[in-house]
């Protein structure tokens, strides 16, 4: 995956900032979540219910993912915003076969916070 704008995932509520701390599992996880609220409000009612208990086996084996600080002003609260995020690429090694499929689905859907504002596009190579 090599992300074009940036990648902002939230771990318990924080904006991950260190690409250490990212994990194939967080990636899984944040795909459906992008899938599954993009099914709920366009797909009538045919979603996933769950998702699968086991999380597919798969590592990240590349990680050049830089976290770049980008600010924007908001017109409506009166003050500049962090809209930072991860750039660059991350390499995913395993199973990939359900993981592949969220892969390809977020790539049109985008992934991450602030999806709305562009960020979180990526392209599969």
């Amino acid at each position: 995956m090599e992300f074009v704008s940036p990648l902002r995932i939230q771990k318990l509520g924080k904006i991950i900032k260190k690409k250490e701390e990212l994990t194939a599992e967080i990636f899984y996880e944040a795909m459906f979540r992008r899938v599954l609220s993009v099914s709920h409000l366009f797909c009538e009612g045919k979603v996933p219910q769950e998702k699968n208990k086991e999380i597919p086996p798969v590592r990240i084996v590349e990680n050049s993912l830089q976290y770049k600080n980008i600010m924007r002003y908001s017109n409506r609260q009166k003050q500049k915003m962090e809209f930072g995020g991860f750039l660059g690429r991350i390499k995913f090694e395993g199973e990939l076969g359900e993981f592949s499929q969220l892969a390809r689905l977020t790539e049109y859907l985008h992934l991450g916070k602030n999806t709305v504002f562009g960020l979180g596009k990526f392209r599969i190579e």
